[in-house]
């Protein structure tokens, strides 16, 4: 009997571990911040800068809160909950995370004064979204040097406020 419910609840344990919001990730990975916003920051970073075109890949993000209030974000998916732009020398925008089609979140996370919390966004840029954001294109983001940022809403109090990341130099080849 424990044997089949180890073996019952392992897979969702595993489903939940990857899913999940609240990941351990390493404090080397973010050295760099965005803005603070109501004392909040937020950081992105990346294994390996150099992407190979139309390839998948995981953007690591930090969210401290160095206030003294709680502080509450959307607790879906994080390719949901964030929007992850890449942004060429042009100016041209090329945003890899789709925007909801309606209310996904399935709980709120809080964040407490003084903690960060991690989350893992997987990525493709095989293709991308043009406004409004629902559909992917069939075109891959083209090579070249971008800087790559993400963006999250949050909310401290009753005040709904957005944060932006730090600008991490990347390059597609």
């Amino acid at each position: 009997m424990k044997k089949n419910l180890v073996t019952l609840f392992l897979p969702i344990l595993s489903v939940a571990l990857c899913h999940g919001q609240s990941t351990n990730i390493s404090e080397a990975l973010h050295r760099n911040w965005g803005t603070a916003v109501a004392s909040v920051q937020l950081s992105v970073s990346l294994k390996n800068t150099v992407i190979a075109a139309a390839s998948s890949f995981s953007v690591f993000t930090a969210m401290e809160n160095t206030s003294s209030n709680f502080v509450f974000v959307g607790e879906s998916s994080p390719d949901q909950e964030f929007s992850v732009f890449l942004v060429a020398n042009s100016g041209r925008t090329y945003k890899l995370t789709r925007t909801p089609l309606g209310f996904t979140r399935s709980g709120v996370m809080k964040i407490n004064p003084g903690t960060t919390a991690n989350w893992i966004i997987a990525v493709n840029c095989a293709h991308y979204f043009d406004p409004p954001g629902f559909i992917p294109t069939k075109t891959a983001v083209p090579a070249g040097d971008y800087l790559l940022k993400a963006t999250r809403k949050f909310s401290v109090g009753n005040k709904a406020q957005e944060i932006e990341s730090n600008l991490l130099s990347v390059r597609i080849e």
